[in-house]
């Protein structure tokens, strides 16, 4: 990932998001208003590992990285905007953008070491910004 990533989509991955596959509970609950389709079982999901469960020192686990879905309780509610359903792979970024924006600052569950070092990182995400001037003056050099 390392090679691919920003430290900061690094540190994201491992921390701020979690991808799963939707239940045949989660299809049957998950509202629908305002959406096109309908949530289907086995349908990708990404959400707040955070807010899905809480391990026994109360600090979030990600299934995606660690795989210790029987060692995590599920927490009762979810808060707003913790999970998201992309329509397809291509916009699994969009999601995962969507949930960082819209729920990751507003997580009664998110412990504050990981904001402080997503805070730092976002800050200093330079390699962004390098890397899309470099296709901007490989492009020019054409």
């Amino acid at each position: 990932d390392e090679y691919w990533l920003t430290p900061l989509h690094c540190f994201v991955r491992k921390n701020c998001v979690e991808a799963f596959t939707a239940t045949p509970d989660d299809a049957q609950k998950t509202p629908t208003k305002g959406k096109r389709r309908n949530v289907t079982e086995g349908q990708l999901g990404i959400r707040c590992p955070h807010c899905n469960k809480k391990g026994k020192n109360g600090s979030g686990s990600t299934t995606l990285d660690k795989g210790e879905n029987d060692a995590a309780e599920k927490v009762d509610t979810p808060s707003r905007g913790s999970v998201y359903y992309p329509n397809s792979i291509t916009n699994v970024y969009n999601a995962t953008m969507n949930l960082l924006q819209r729920h990751l600052f507003f997580c009664p569950n998110m412990p504050p070491e990981i904001l402080k070092k997503y805070s730092i990182l976002k800050k200093d995400d330079a390699r962004s910004g390098t890397s899309k001037m470099y296709w901007i003056e490989s492009a020019k050099s054409l």
